[in-house]
């Protein structure tokens, strides 16, 4: 926000917004506030942005793809689903059913 307006960027990241985040990020450090970031996205530069961020708040990121792994109790991989697709989600979800059933 800036005055009674808000600032809209509609071109991912840019320099305005980068700054003040590292700066809000800095702050919630020396309150001894971590941030913890999950992020799923194949973008290298956003990539490099949560890796900085994370850096600057002295928290945890986790950045990972949009595949999900289903492992069983022996360690065997037991299916890969994308998760940024319902169908591919419902599937998991029903997976995990069954494996649960297996005990």
């Amino acid at each position: 926000k800036i005055g009674a307006k808000y600032y809209k960027n509609s071109f991912g990241l840019d320099r305005k917004v980068i700054n003040k985040t590292m700066q809000m990020a800095s702050q919630f450090r020396k309150l001894g506030i971590p941030i913890t970031t999950f992020m799923i996205a194949s973008d290298p530069y956003l990539q490099q942005f949560v890796r900085e961020f994370t850096e600057t708040n002295n928290a945890d990121a986790f950045i990972h793809s949009e595949n999900f792994i289903l492992i069983d109790k022996k360690g065997r991989i037991r299916g890969v689903y994308n998760g940024t697709l319902p169908i591919e989600v419902d599937r998991l979800i029903r997976h995990i059913g069954l494996l649960k059933k297996e005990g």
